[in-house]
């Protein structure tokens, strides 16, 4: 570990060494103003100025790469996680950052108001329009000082567009596995005051096998041949015998923004997006055969040296689905300036309902008769955030607010007489729900003590409660106990400015997240106990980066190293035979972010970045045996490599994204290569545009050009996946 950080402090001095040399040396450099974000400290700054690792994802940046879902754009960017490979398959997908697994430690927001799921912190980003957003903004590491929990990895910020003119646009793909897309929209400003814009977007996609069926290899003699050995990722023998079938899905989308300036200073804004989401497997694929070489669906397979892997029809339908989701989001919201004083408010409505049947299939079932299970559950959000800014003389820019969040979840399962008919559903067999409510007051007083130092004072304090719960079988239904908590959130943060092209920045803050109401209350069965004296997960960082521009601003390089202690670390266990959440075990985390650009001619540019997560559970209460080991769900190493040319009617984009890697359990045995693990692998994009006209542009896009096999748990991800597009602009 020593030598770790004496490399870490030897990259950082030279960093800083090189800037100050390199600055000395350049006779009045071209300085050219960097994106304003907002999300990063909750006021407008250039993002060079602000005390975090700030990046941002443009509309343009968006459209260098086939992006279907929103998840996808933000592949490239230094540290964060993103290995979902199925396409619009699955809606959700979890982003991480920091080396903290899992979405829950990562705040999603829309236009500044959160969209985690408030049952278990998922996102759902299959519902989400991909065309109508302006930026993404990106701030890695803890934000709870301003933003509460689920942000103590970071916060992505999605911030949709407002037309400031005419804008019509019309967009239509084609690809592979028969999938097609289109999308329209149309916008306008009008009298200068007024300004609204309606869009669509429809994707739909065959799709491919996901997931392959594996049944273990046992003793004995077979006569069925075909499939082939596949150890799990914990070395057991396994044979591949079909798949589930082709996974199919389609995504709809529609979205509405109308703004109005009511004043010189005044604006108020209302939107409202709906998305659906309906995918399902159709019928299993056999990779057997009989003596005759005709499908085979039962029967013992040789598995070679005297050994057998028995199947049935219903091995192969394991895990079968139908899913239908929807997804609707109206938000309203106002900003006003008097003098000095500023106040802005949001307040927003999220309603999310899933239903999906899924097989009970027994001996002798069949892909068309097979029972199932009806799980129904709906989930409703309430928020409101209310913000004031005043300027305190010439240093001092004070922020604060308050903030409230009621979330509503319940979830009913049923029988079904055939799993793929979701509208004949029987007797009810289970049922969750559950709800939480939050409030938090938070300050930040952004003080210019220099002219070229700023530092950041930020506090939030947090109440939380959870009640109203009840969950179990049918006629067993148990009322759960409330809960609730407290947790205050200091932050202390700076940022340099000693040259013109130099930025170092500073900081030190405490992060948390609280238990939600799947960690507090789901217990699907009577080996399960609810644990209402859980605690929140709460977390320190330390960090310092360093941003420095070279060559009139053509080259960029950043540097950041930060540790993080996390305490009561929240995960479900087995002890005593039952099943629980309790904050288990406590971690730590080391980490290096490295990230530049060069632009040698006007229309190439070159960009990478790399990110390494030194994560160590230092404490376990359950297994002290895997103390020291690695946290689980997050990789070592993320990287990006890619470059970009530009001409007058041309552009062409080539991207590479590598993950290290990744251990699924706290035991770290995966062995590599091998269903059920995440072993490494680097995936490569590329997207080729031309322009013959100013109003139409057509496009190649191809992912994952090498067509490599690679396992997302035991999903497979997508094959060489090609797609061309024309879109229209007037």
């Amino acid at each position: 570990m020593k030598k770790f950080y004496v490399k870490l402090i030897l990259l950082l001095s030279v960093l800083i060494v090189v800037s100050v040399n390199a600055t000395a040396q350049e006779a009045n450099p071209e300085i050219v103003l960097d994106d304003v974000v907002v999300t990063a400290t909750r006021i407008n700054e250039l993002s060079d100025l602000v005390p975090a690792s700030v990046s941002v994802v443009t509309k343009e940046d968006i459209e260098k790469f086939n992006v279907q879902t929103l998840d996808e754009a933000l592949r490239y960017e230094v540290g964060v996680y993103q290995r979902v490979g199925t396409g619009i398959l699955n809606t959700s997908k979890p982003i991480s950052m920091r080396g903290l697994p899992g979405e829950k430690r990562t705040l999603i927001m829309l236009n500044g108001l959160p969209i985690n799921s408030g049952f278990n912190g998922s996102v759902c980003w299959s519902d989400l329009s991909v065309d109508n957003v302006e930026k993404i903004e990106v701030v890695r590491g803890p934000s709870s000082a301003l933003y509460g929990g689920n942000a103590m990895g970071g916060v992505v910020n999605i911030i949709t567009s407002v037309p400031k003119g005419p804008e019509y646009s019309f967009r239509s793909g084609y690809g592979s596995q028969e999938s097609f897309k289109v999308s329209v929209s149309a916008g306008n400003r009008f009298y200068d005051k007024f300004s609204i814009r309606i869009g669509s977007e429809v994707q739909d996609t065959q799709g491919y096998p996901t997931y392959l069926r594996h049944m273990r290899v046992k003793d004995g003699d077979g006569d069925l041949i075909g499939g082939w050995a596949s150890p799990s990722n914990t070395g057991s023998d396994y044979w591949v015998i079909g798949d589930r079938g082709d996974m199919t899905a389609q995504n709809w989308n529609i979205n509405l923004v109308t703004v109005l300036d009511y004043s010189d200073t005044g604006q108020a804004r209302f939107e409202i997006q709906h998305g659906r989401h309906k995918s399902e497997y159709d019928h299993p694929h056999t990779y057997i055969k009989d003596t005759n070489g005709d499908p085979a669906w039962n029967g013992d397979i040789d598995s070679g040296e005297n050994r057998r892997t028995p199947v049935e029809f219903d091995d192969f339908m394991y895990g079968s689905r139908k899913s239908e989701e929807h997804f609707t989001t109206p938000t309203i919201s106002f900003s006003d300036q008097f003098g000095a004083f500023s106040v802005s408010g949001k307040l927003g409505y999220q309603y999310w309902d899933r239903v999906f049947g899924e097989e009970d299939a027994g001996s002798g079932d069949t892909y068309s008769n097979a029972p199932g299970s009806l799980f129904d559950a709906d989930y409703r959000a309430w928020i409101g955030d209310i913000q004031s800014d005043i300027e305190l003389g010439s240093k001092h820019q004070l922020t604060f607010g308050t903030y409230y969040r009621l979330n509503d979840y319940t979830r009913r399962t049923y029988e079904l007489d055939y799993f793929r008919d979701l509208d004949d559903k029987g007797d009810r067999k289970f049922a969750i729900r559950g709800k939480d409510v939050s409030y938090a007051f938070y300050a930040q007083d952004a003080w210019q003590v220099h002219d070229t130092v700023r530092i950041y004072l930020g506090l939030r304090w947090d109440i939380w409660r959870a009640f109203d719960a009840e969950c179990g079988k049918t006629g067993d239904v148990k009322s759960i106990d409330s809960y609730d908590d407290n947790h205050l959130s200091p932050k202390l943060s700076s940022v340099w400015n000693p040259l013109s092209d130099t930025y170092i920045r500073c900081s030190i803050g405490n992060a948390f997240r609280a238990p939600n109401i799947y960690e507090l209350y789901y217990l699907p069965s009577s080996s399960y106990a609810p644990n209402p004296d859980l605690k929140p997960e709460t977390m320190w960082n330390y960090e310092i980066g360093i941003d420095q521009y070279f060559i009139n601003r053509s080259v960029k390089l950043s540097a950041t190293y930060f540790h993080s202690d996390i305490k009561n670390l929240i995960s479900r266990r087995k002890v005593d035979g039952i099943r629980m959440s309790d904050n288990y075990s406590e971690a730590k985390v080391d980490g290096i972010e490295l990230s530049g650009f060069w632009t040698p001619l006007q229309w190439t540019t070159l960009w990478g970045n790399y990110a390494y997560n030194k994560t160590k559970i230092t404490k376990d209460e359950t297994d002290p045996d895997v103390e020291g080991n690695r946290v689980a769900g997050v990789p070592s190493i993320i990287a990006n490599l890619g470059i970009e040319f530009n001409f007058d009617q041309l552009r062409v984009n080539f991207g590479g994204n590598y993950l290290g890697r990744e251990y699924t359990s706290s035991d770290n045995d995966d062995k590599d290569d091998l269903r059920g693990g995440y072993s490494k692998r680097w995936l490569w994009n590329t997207k080729i545009s031309v322009m013959p006209k100013d109003w139409i542009e057509l496009s190649l896009s191809i992912d994952n050009i090498f067509d490599t096999d690679n396992y997302e748990w035991v999903y497979m991800e997508r094959g060489r996946f090609t797609m061309g597009e024309v879109k229209i602009i007037w």
